[in-house]
């Protein structure tokens, strides 16, 4: 993978950055180093260096698109797309990144993560201990600043930090979708957690303590 750093570093950056109550815009971004490279992977946009709350980022529709362009083609090793946030990383492999693209019809593209909080979120635990509860959506902005959700495809996975005292173990680890039934499958690794993210909505990750 390549990253794409957005505060410095000797990789490509951003050369124009935007910040505006927590949401991030890109533009100018050179991904011409991730499409000549040979070894297989991602292209990640990494704006974990950034010391702030963000609460969204705004891909320009010409990025997305070259990004797309890139999975499909059959000479480009790039294999999908990573966007890492400071509070979690969100990964699209080939198929998602077309169907995202193909939806937000040569708009920009939103990407919203956020913790959640809250008696809603206490409740669907069921009792477990929340380590943490995630917003996640991608969408654009129609005419009139309509909301229009993207409909997930292709493969997405949201990476956030589950971190564990010394009396609890990976086994506990529960992921829960707040708009949905039952738990999410998931994997626990180097004090995070994995799951798929099948539709948009607010996951829960909690620890349920064993009986």
């Amino acid at each position: 993978p390549v990253a794409i750093p957005i505060l410095g570093g000797d990789a490509t950056v951003a050369d124009a950055i935007t910040v505006e109550k927590g949401t991030v815009t890109l533009a100018n971004v050179d991904i011409s180093a991730a499409l000549e490279g040979e070894e297989e992977g991602p292209i990640v946009l990494d704006l974990s260096a950034m010391r702030m709350n963000v609460k969204e980022l705004v891909i320009p529709a010409e990025l997305l698109a070259s990004v797309a362009d890139a999975v499909a083609d059959e000479n480009c090793a790039v294999n999908g797309l990573e966007i890492i946030l400071p509070n979690g990383k969100l990964l699209l492999d080939a198929e998602a990144v077309a169907a995202v693209n193909e939806q937000a019809a040569g708009a920009d593209l939103r990407v919203k993560l956020v913790s959640a909080t809250g008696r809603e979120v206490t409740e669907a635990a069921q009792g477990m201990t929340v380590l943490g509860a995630y917003e996640v959506s991608l969408y654009i902005l129609a005419e009139e600043d309509a909301v229009v959700e993207i409909v997930p495809a292709g493969k997405m996975e949201l990476t956030v930090a589950a971190p564990l005292n010394r009396s609890q173990t990976e086994d506990g680890v529960r992921v829960l979708f707040l708009n949905g039934e039952g738990e999410t499958a998931a994997t626990f690794e180097n004090a995070e957690v994995t799951f798929p993210v099948d539709a948009f909505g607010t996951y829960i990750v909690a620890y349920a303590a064993a009986k």
